[in-house]
């Protein structure tokens, strides 16, 4: 999980696009 966070933190300043599904799939992790 710390891997991904990781690569989600770099990618959210390099396009904010993709930070809507990052955090769509962020929290799909930790709602199951």
């Amino acid at each position: 999980m710390d891997k991904s966070s990781g690569e989600l933190v770099t990618l959210t300043p390099n396009n904010n696009n993709t930070v809507q599904p990052v955090a769509l799939m962020r929290l799909g992790v930790f709602v199951p």
